[in-house]
């Protein structure tokens, strides 16, 4: 059998099986390069210098976010660590990488920040938290940051891997995209106190 008779077994002869067909190769050749970048920006690992708010501070707090893949997180992480440092809190400020201080002994809080996306937490923070191991049980914030949908089960989840870490979950808040969301994360932050 030559490739021309192979061909037409394979293709189908009614034109709407034909279009379905066509379709279906257009959404594989589109659909799965776009998937396999979105998931690699999505959870790719960003290192950046750790930032000192307020290095005279009477406690010590660190806060890990994951940037994702617009300025959302980071601003919320950022008015974050502003208030806290306001509130007398020396913060420490980093993106959950390699990079990121393992050694936690000096902290008071762990604040964790990231984006929702495949409606779990995400899998930098998560993975920091095993680099750690033990969160030798220091409070913990827990921020998570939505586009508009509810996370579901994203915090909740989240809770569960800070306690499994010997970590006590200290506040657990949700922000979502519109208005003036980085207020919420400010006043988050206001009703901690060192």
């Amino acid at each position: 059998m030559d490739i021309n008779q192979r061909r037409k077994q394979f293709w189908p002869k009614k034109k709407w099986k034909k279009a379905v067909l066509v379709t279906l190769i257009a959404l594989m050749v589109v659909d799965v390069p776009t998937f396999a970048f979105f998931e690699y920006s999505v959870y790719n690992e960003t290192v950046s210098p750790i930032e000192v708010k307020n290095s005279t501070g009477t406690k010590n707090a660190l806060v890990i976010y994951h940037p994702g893949l617009t300025g959302f997180s980071h601003d919320i992480a950022y008015t974050f660590a502003d208030r806290l440092a306001c509130n007398g809190w020396r913060v420490e400020l980093t993106t959950a990488s390699s990079k990121a201080p393992s050694n936690i002994t000096q902290y008071d809080l762990l604040v964790f920040d990231w984006p929702i996306y495949d409606l779990s937490p995400g899998p930098t923070i998560t993975n920091y938290i095993q680099r750690i191991g033990d969160l030798q049980g220091k409070d913990t914030v827990i921020v998570t940051v939505g586009g508009g949908i509810n996370p579901l089960n994203a915090q909740d989840t989240m809770k569960q891997i800070i306690i499994d870490a010997n970590g006590v979950v200290k506040e657990a808040v949700t922000i979502f995209r519109g208005g003036n969301f980085t207020s919420k994360a400010d006043q988050a932050a206001s009703q901690i106190f060192p």
